[in-house]
C-alpha cells in the first residue's frame, strides 16, 4: 500500500473563489439563442441543448424548460437578445427604406426613363412623405336625446307644412 507521502500535491489553479452566477453555461446560452433567433418552442430549445431521453414526457420537459426560462439570468439574457434582434430588424427596415427612396430619386432624375416612370417615381416619393394626404377636421358635438327629438320634430313640422 503506497504511503501518503507518495501522493502528488494538488494546487488550486483558479483564483476565482466564487463563480459568477450571471454567466451562462454553453447549454443555457444555446437555449436562449434557440428561443430568440431560431424561434423554437421552450421544449424544442430544451431538447436541442440538453441531453433528454426520447422517453421523457412533454409535460416533464415543459416543466424543466419553464424552470430554466424563469431563472433571472436566463430571462435577462433572452430579453437582451430580443431587444438586440428588434434593433437590428429596425435598422434593416430603415436601410431598405433608404435604398428604395434612393432608387426612386434616381429614376425621377434620370432623363433616360420615360416621363411616366419619372412621374410615378415622384408620386411614390411624395406618398412616402405624405405630401398628398388631405387633412379633414371632424368635430363631433354630442347632443342629448331631448335636443335630437326637438330637432326632428322641427324638421318633420317643416316637411308637413310643404
Amino acid at each position: 500500500m503506497p504511503d501518503k507521502k507518495d501522493k502528488p500535491k494538488l494546487k488550486i489553479v483558479s483564483n476565482n473563489k466564487t463563480p459568477n452566477k450571471n454567466k451562462l453555461t454553453a447549454k443555457q446560452l444555446g437555449f436562449c439563442k434557440d428561443l430568440v433567433y431560431n424561434n423554437m418552442t421552450l421544449i424544442g430549445a430544451y431538447r436541442n441543448n440538453y441531453d433528454v431521453s426520447d422517453k421523457t414526457q412533454n409535460n416533464s420537459l415543459r416543466a424543466m424548460a419553464s424552470k430554466l426560462r424563469a431563472m433571472d439570468n436566463i430571462s435577462l439574457t433572452i430579453n437582451k437578445m430580443l431587444e438586440e434582434k428588434d434593433r437590428l430588424n429596425k435598422m434593416t427596415d430603415i436601410k431598405k427604406e433608404e435604398l428604395i427612396l434612393q432608387k426612386l430619386t434616381e429614376f425621377m432624375n434620370n432623363e433616360e426613363f420615360s416621363d411616366s416612370a419619372r412621374v410615378r417615381s415622384a408620386e411614390l416619393i411624395g406618398k412616402h412623405y405624405k405630401l398628398f394626404t388631405d387633412v379633414t377636421e371632424v368635430t363631433n358635438k354630442d347632443k342629448s336625446t331631448v335636443e335630437v327629438e326637438a330637432q326632428l320634430k322641427e324638421k318633420l313640422g317643416k316637411l308637413l307644412e310643404n
